[in-house]
């Protein structure tokens, strides 16, 4: 089992862990949000917080989208 160790880090400016949403089936990182719907729920996943998630522009786009595609 790998273990990150201090030796292992490099000095940067770069602050801050950001989740990444990774397509395992391509080997892609995806860099938009992706909408998932089922008859009782929406998810929006790789969204960045809390930039999009309480963007009132964003909510009015997840109704819209929601409205149209039931």
């Amino acid at each position: 089992m790998a273990y990150l160790r201090t030796e292992d880090l490099i000095p940067s400016d770069k602050v801050g862990i950001r989740l990444q949403l990774v397509n395992t089936k391509i080997g892609y990182v995806e860099m938009d949000y992706i909408i998932e719907q089922t008859n009782s729920s929406v998810h929006i996943l790789n969204a960045i917080s809390p930039a999009f998630t309480s963007s009132f522009s964003f909510a009015e786009f997840i109704l819209d989208y929601v409205e149209d595609t039931r």
